[in-house]
C-alpha cells in the first residue's frame, strides 16, 4: 500500500511539498456526535447546501489508513468492474471541528457527486 499527500504550509515555502511516504499513524476515531453543515457537487457541477447534517463514527467495512495531522482515509479495500464506490476523508482540525470530504462514484467509476461537511460536536450544542 502507498500513499501520497500534499501538505498545507503556512509560511516559507518548502522545496517539496509532496511525499511519497507518509508514515501512517495509530488508530483513533472521533467520538461522540457531530453536527453541521454539508456542501454538495453534484456530477454536474450542480452545487446544493444542506444546512442539517449529523455524523458519528461508525462500524465501517472500508480500508482505514490514519495520516498525519489527524487524517483518516477511508476507500474500498477492493472495487469490481461495475461496482459504485465512495472515498472519504476524515478531519479532525481541531478538537472541536472536523471536516468531511466524500467522493461518490458510480458503476462505471464516473464521478456522481463530492460532499464537504464541517462539524463540531452537538454537545457543544446543547
Amino acid at each position: 500500500m502507498r500513499t501520497a499527500s500534499i501538505r498545507e504550509f503556512r509560511g516559507a515555502s518548502i522545496a517539496s511539498p509532496w511525499s511519497s511516504n507518509i508514515q501512517q499513524v495509530n488508530k483513533w476515531s472521533p467520538n461522540g456526535d457531530w453536527v453541521g453543515a454539508q456542501q454538495k457537487v453534484n456530477g454536474n457541477l450542480k452545487y446544493s447546501l444542506i444546512p442539517a447534517v449529523q455524523w458519528s463514527w461508525g462500524t465501517l467495512e472500508e480500508s482505514l489508513h490514519y495520516l498525519p495531522d489527524n487524517i483518516i482515509l477511508k476507500c474500498p479495500d477492493n472495487i469490481s468492474i461495475g461496482q459504485s464506490f465512495e472515498i472519504e476523508v476524515v478531519w479532525q482540525s481541531s478538537p472541536t471541528t472536523i471536516q468531511i470530504i466524500n467522493s461518490n462514484y458510480n458503476k462505471n467509476a464516473e464521478l456522481t457527486g463530492i460532499y464537504h461537511s464541517m462539524l463540531r460536536p452537538k454537545s457543544s450544542l446543547e
